[in-house]
């Protein structure tokens, strides 16, 4: 056994650090949300300019880019909360060990 502070110190800068990311993750969720909103606008302004079959395309195209980049947020959003979960399981077993280790000394 061994002195675990080092590892605390970084495993806590680590939780920070990953949660730091999922509100950056959770602010482009809501953010992407008034991305589509001007999206479909655009496309319902292109409607006029273009023919029915390039509008068609058009749209589709633009909803289609949306959409790749809006079904990966809520994953990438799971994945930092998998993360902190895994951190803060490690930061309790580490905390334990330490306080083993410090009484033991």
């Amino acid at each position: 056994m061994r002195c675990r502070c080092v590892d605390i110190l970084r495993c806590r800068q680590d939780i920070n650090r990953v949660e730091q990311i999922r509100s950056s993750l959770s602010q482009a969720t809501r953010a992407n949300g008034r991305i589509d909103l001007n999206l479909t606008a655009l496309a319902s302004s292109v409607k006029g300019a273009l023919n029915s079959v390039n509008s068609i395309e058009f749209s589709n195209a633009i909803i289609k880019i949306n959409d790749t980049f809006a079904d990966e947020l809520p994953r990438l959003v799971q994945r930092c909360d998998t993360q902190i979960t895994s951190l803060r399981a490690s930061l309790t077993t580490m905390q334990i060990q330490d306080a083993a280790f410090h009484a033991a000394v």
